[in-house]
């Protein structure tokens, strides 16, 4: 055995060692991802009606004052959904005296009771920001959908 076999075989026996040494601190993340994402879809909801941008709804939120829990319902036109997965949320737009309110809910909350469909709303965007700046009825309605959809 020469001078460079011997340097290469301590060089393989140093990566053998640190690997063995830093193995168990460096997660497969491959493995990792797949145990988050299990947890994930455990808390994703089923029951929920399906909706689209342009749709009018009716959530019903849980609210909880002192020991009592009651449903307080919020009508408005979605004008946006963000995100995948538990991540996802809704922003809905309505015209409350004259003022605009916008909220935001998380898909997958457990403060969400229900979501019921009012009205089926046929829109060519996938964000209705142009909804902001408009006054009266036009800022409350969007073309409605056809019922074979």
């Amino acid at each position: 055995m020469n001078f460079f076999d011997l340097v290469l075989a301590i060089k393989k026996a140093i990566e053998h060692l640190i690997e063995l040494i830093f193995e168990p601190i460096f997660w497969n993340t491959s493995s990792a991802m797949t145990i988050i994402e299990t947890i994930e879809q455990e808390q994703l909801r089923t029951d929920l009606t399906p909706f689209e941008v342009g749709d009018t709804i009716r959530v019903h939120t849980r609210v909880i004052e002192g020991d009592k829990e009651r449903i307080q319902i919020y009508t408005g036109i979605v004008i946006g959904r963000r995100g995948t997965g538990i991540n996802a949320s809704f922003t809905v737009r309505r015209v409350s005296y004259g003022e605009g309110v916008e909220r935001v809910f998380p898909l997958h909350s457990s403060g969400i009771a229900k979501i019921e469909v009012e009205k089926r709303g046929s829109v060519r965007r996938s964000k209705l920001n142009y909804l902001r700046t408009r006054k009266g009825k036009s800022a409350t309605t969007v073309k409605e959908r056809a019922a074979d959809k």
